[in-house]
């Protein structure tokens, strides 16, 4: 809504001037003296025929004399149209400006021979050179998830701030216009100047204001009460995007010359089609397959390779489109990966029996090694066998994976054996024998905090309403890959007995699988640094055909190197996720440097634990590839760190959504509209008194004219 003000308003009073032309015209209709003559009557039949339009002349002329005096006094009143609730601001006033300059990665987007952010730091040096004036203070403040301030405190020195605004540094980080907000306010609420404005150089990224918060509508409300909000829109109609997100590895845990797929999401941000898109794998620097796909307008495909590693040790890879497009910083993902010559696993078979097919451990031992525990080695796994109940003095050390067949022939001593062999990062894989409820070890499990679920008694049903393990319910990264059940049918095998299940209710409680009848399969939960899976199903054929099934063989695979992989870190990460790196207590003693994705190198502290040294570093800000090592071997681990997901959308919210945002006194200026002109618009309003004289001019000229036609003036 406009508003109107005066600049002059004592000059109103002289509207009153607009009544002299009424007053002249009622003087001379004063009485006058009629002396009859012999032509009288043709002269008033004549005066009968024209009186009519003579009144409206005599009318028209006076309306236009009333609009002359009022235009005239009104140009000098000085009026000034502004938006209802924007405040004036004096010519010669100190104004408090904040700059905001969104440096998200998504403002690398290319236009012409620059980027859109190279936009926005053109429009802010404007602002510089055509709106603020020696004193006025400025800050800086770079817009993103993680907003930051290059000048926090008020500056006088325009010129500094000049410098700060051409070379602040576009980012990989994702837009998020909230939590900038609220970091505006709080620096704005230390800003004693009442006269603030705020100015947000942006391209309007939709993916900014998702998701919503409920303190986000309050957050801009205190900040439109808290100063002029001026939204330069500096991005480029019309923008599509191709980004390569999400690479994701089939195995937790990945064997040397073990087959893994590894695979990524390509999402097209445009209204057309691409078909037979070319994607390359490269590990190592080296390019060593391609792949084509088919990506749908708006929609995305995924793209898969499948890769043998004839090395162990660290490995780094990236999967990147054949073809750039105007944003280049997300045509590609990395991923690192630590590959394992062998994982080793401790079978205890709580019921040994002389007949195989009797012996629960032994579908176990012949899935992990099909070539039985001798030649464990040739397929990635080494392979030892406990037999008999319990763990007596077995010593756990070295050993990534204990898998128990039988879990209720555990004694309490093996139950808190085991439980500090998961807290150290070991994994286990609990299989219940035909008394899985029962025995002092299953007791002891759940008392220690280390049974994900409860395990309850056996639970039997007819052979013709068998269930089987449920691929839809397939959940977490060891079993998601058998939701697809065109190359593996998870639900192959039947149960005609199965134990009941009562998962904790602990927030690091998850089912992973659940049966055809919904009640659940696998259960997993956090140890420490380990991780703890229990099953509803034995691990042989009591009461089950799931080991002669070919599912049987990966489902064993696929589980027990995700546990093994309790100890390794985390390595594909996102921006600003932390790196924790380990090492062993032998390099105590020696320095430690991490290398950033541009090559730069940074000294960093370890910290000597029990189990050695750990190695933080939070300041993953960039995209790539971080090594982490010794001064010696400063290459000794790598890290992926990938963009954040969703910023390549580049679509825009509608202005009619970020002006209820602004409040009353904001307003939204695009790329092509004049900044200064906008800011002086706001500050002062629009004056219309040249336009007034301007409009006087003319009906000037008309009065005189009408005036001249009929004979008289004045």
């Amino acid at each position: 809504m406009l508003s109107l003000s005066f600049l002059n308003p004592t000059y109103l009073a002289a509207l009153g001037l607009g009544a002299l032309p009424i007053l002249i015209h009622l003087i001379r209709r004063r009485r006058v003296r009629i002396i009859p003559w012999a032509a009288w009557d043709f002269l008033n039949r004549s005066h009968r025929v024209h009186r009519k339009r003579l009144r409206i002349e005599q009318l028209l002329l006076l309306l236009l004399r009333i609009i002359i005096i009022c235009l005239v006094v009104l140009a000098f009143c000085r009026p000034v149209f502004r938006m209802r609730g924007m405040a004036m601001t004096a010519p010669d006033a100190r104004v408090h400006a904040l700059i905001v300059l969104d440096n998200s990665y998504s403002m690398g987007y290319r236009v012409g021979n620059g980027t859109t952010f190279d936009r926005a730091r053109q429009a802010a040096r404007s602002l510089f050179q055509q709106v603020l004036k020696e004193g006025d203070t400025v800050q800086v403040v770079l817009a993103s998830a993680r907003p930051e301030a290059l000048i926090r405190e008020p500056t006088y020195n325009l010129q500094q701030a000049a410098s700060a605004v051409a070379s602040a540094p576009l980012g990989d980080r994702a837009t998020d216009y909230g939590a900038t907000a609220a970091f505006c306010l709080r620096l704005l609420q230390q800003v004693r100047n009442p006269v603030r404005e705020v100015y947000w150089f942006t391209d309007s990224q939709r993916s900014g204001f998702e998701p919503r918060r409920r303190s986000d509508d309050s957050v801009w409300a205190a900040l439109a009460h808290a100063a002029r909000i001026t939204w330069v829109d500096v991005g480029e109609a019309g923008r599509s995007n191709i980004s390569v997100e999400n690479p994701v590895l089939s195995r937790d845990l990945v064997l040397r010359s073990v087959p893994v797929r590894i695979s990524a999401t390509v999402h097209n941000y445009a209204p057309t089609a691409r078909p037979g898109s070319l994607v390359h794998l490269e590990i190592d620097g080296r390019r060593v397959a391609s792949a084509r796909i088919d990506i749908p307008a708006h929609g995305s495909a995924p793209v898969h390779f499948v890769y043998m590693f004839d090395t162990a040790g660290m490995h780094t890879g990236h999967i990147s489109l054949d073809q750039h497009d105007a944003l280049p910083r997300d045509d590609g993902t990395w991923f690192a990966v630590n590959v394992r010559p062998r994982i080793s696993v401790l079978l205890v078979d709580g019921y040994p029996n002389p007949d195989p097919a009797r012996d629960e451990a032994f579908y176990l031992a012949t899935a992990l090694t099909p070539t039985g525990p001798s030649m464990g080695a040739s397929a990635g796994i080494t392979l030892a066998i406990h037999a008999g109940p319990g763990l007596g003095r077995t010593n756990l050390t070295g050993y990534d994976v204990v898998i128990v067949a039988g879990l209720e022939t555990l004694s309490a001593g093996d139950a808190r054996l085991l439980a500090t062999f998961a807290r150290q990062g070991g994994g286990l894989l609990l299989f219940p024998g035909r008394n899985g409820s029962q025995g002092s070890g299953t007791a002891a499990l759940q008392s220690l905090g280390v049974l994900p679920a409860r395990v309850g008694p056996r639970r039997t049903v007819p052979a013709d309403a068998g269930v089987s393990l449920d691929a839809a319910s397939m959940t977490g990264s060891a079993l998601e890959a058998f939701r697809d059940t065109s190359q593996i049918d998870i639900g192959s095998g039947h149960f005609t007995g199965y134990n009941e299940l009562a998962p904790a209710s602990a927030p690091d409680v998850r089912v992973d699988a659940r049966l055809s009848d919904g009640h659940p399969a696998l259960v997993e939960r956090r140890i420490g640094s380990g991780r703890v899976m229990v099953t509803a199903f034995s691990a042989g054929t009591y009461q089950s055909d799931l080991p002669y099934k070919p599912a049987y063989v990966p489902l064993v695979h696929q589980v027990t190197s995700y546990l093994a992989a309790g100890r390794s870190e985390p390595r594909l990460l996102q921006v600003d996720d932390p790196i924790v790196a380990h090492f062993g207590v032998a390099e105590a003693g020696a320095g430690f440097v991490v290398t950033k994705p541009n090559g730069s190198l940074l000294h960093v502290r370890g910290e000597l634990g029990v189990q050695g040294v750990t190695v933080p570093f939070p300041g993953t800000r960039s995209a790539g590839i971080y090594w982490v090592g010794t001064t010696a071997h400063p290459h000794s681990q790598a890290f992926a760190v990938n963009l954040p997901q969703g910023e390549g959308d580049p679509a825009v919210v509608a202005d009619t959504a970020i002006k209820r945002l602004l409040g009353s006194s904001g307003q939204i200026v695009h790329g092509g509209q004049s900044l200064a002109a906008a800011v002086h618009q706001a500050r002062s309003g629009s004056e219309v008194w040249r336009g007034l004289a301007i409009a006087a001019l003319p009906l000037l000229f008309l009065e005189g004219l009408l005036a001249r036609r009929m004979g008289r003036r004045g």
